[in-house]
């Protein structure tokens, strides 16, 4: 799983998982609180502006659905990828979007090459 789009594994406690774009999912080191996992995540461009900026830190809730019209972490199986981006469900669609309005436009996949890995709960903003 390629960490190659707009974010980048992150751990304030082990600061050379950073470095690593190419990390296995299961290497990503992972957080407890109460019932609920976190990963942390630093974002590396500014496609998801005026929300979310460049070295954002986001600490991501692992989940495998979320809302219509929200934010997510997302692992493309087609692409062997990892991104964050805005996601909009359409029959057997996923279309995903960037929130820039001077990035790229929406994309859409099959719902079968989309699987949703975590929503944020928090920015640290450094």
């Amino acid at each position: 799983m390629k960490w190659i789009k707009n974010v980048l594994p992150f751990s304030l406690e082990n600061p050379e998982v950073d470095e690593k774009n190419e990390l296995d999912w299961d290497e990503n080191p992972k957080i407890q609180k109460g019932r609920h996992q976190y990963i942390q995540v630093s974002v590396v461009d500014n496609d998801m502006y005026d929300r979310y900026l460049k070295n954002d830190i986001l600490f991501i809730r692992l989940v495998d659905e979320c809302d219509d019209e929200s934010e997510a972490l997302i692992y493309l199986s087609a692409d062997d990828e990892v991104v964050f981006r805005h996601l909009h469900f359409d029959d057997d669609q996923v279309i995903l979007s960037s929130l820039n309005p001077f990035t790229e436009d929406a994309v859409a996949y099959p719902k079968s090459d989309v699987r949703i890995l975590g929503i944020p709960t928090s920015i640290l903003r450094l």
